[in-house]
């Protein structure tokens, strides 16, 4: 079983196109296994520090450590081998391929392994797909509802078991029983698996329900709790 590991984060300053600091933590350590959600108004840089914890980020300075993986001492080949194993990634636009079904989306990183683990990440898509009451019938996921689509995509961010979940506004384009229904699934899925989830929202009842909430203004830590 997948367990969530400790981040530790010092120094962290993310910079734009033109070299203006878009975001910046001196620090912030989260025990494994615990719920974080981001929070703030649009461009606080919620986004850009999820990013940047899940190796995604571009002009990056301190450090970013999740256990003993430096993640921003690796290079880009190194960083994308640290997420296909160990972190689940949910978008807020999902990112499917709408040609193929719900079950060769979830799967989909079975592609990208070693035949020896292909089975273990299809079984465990089609069990995810199952519990999250998501219909594996013979059509694609363009056909499916917005609701449908996101737990697609939550299936796909834990199909192969990782220790850290990191999702962009899960709910953003879901009503709201979809989007309670949406926070019940990915946190139950999270939470008897020990997985360490960061969540960045605008949505105060998926924020209510977090272990920890953190505050950005301005790209800066404005309080946290």
């Amino acid at each position: 079983m997948a367990e969530g590991l400790p981040l530790t984060v010092r120094d962290l300053a993310v910079s734009g196109e033109r070299g203006r600091t878009i975001l910046s933590l001196a620090s912030l350590d989260l025990a494994p296994g615990t719920a974080l959600g981001v929070e703030g108004p649009s461009g606080a840089g919620k986004s850009t520090l999820i990013y940047a914890l899940a190796g995604l980020a571009t002009r990056v300075e301190g450090a970013v450590t999740w256990g003993r993986t430096d993640l921003l001492s690796l290079g880009p080949e190194a960083r994308a081998r640290f997420r296909s194993e160990r972190v689940g990634l949910i978008f807020q636009d999902f990112l499917l391929f709408d040609e193929l079904g719900a079950e060769a989306n979830a799967a989909i990183l079975a592609s990208f392994t070693p035949r020896t683990g292909r089975g273990a990440i299809r079984g465990q898509a089609r069990d995810l797909l199952d519990r999250l009451g998501v219909p594996r019938a013979a059509r694609t996921v363009a056909s499916y509802s917005g609701g449908e689509r996101q737990r697609v995509a939550v299936a796909r961010a834990l199909a192969h078991d990782p220790m850290i979940v990191i999702a962009d506004e899960p709910t953003a384009a879901l009503h709201r029983q979809a989007a309670d229904a949406l926070t019940d699934d990915l946190l139950t899925a999270v939470r008897e698996r020990g997985r360490t989830l960061i969540v960045a929202s605008h949505d105060e009842r998926l924020l209510a329900r977090m272990d920890r909430r953190l505050r950005l203004v301005d790209g800066a830590l404005a309080e946290a709790a």
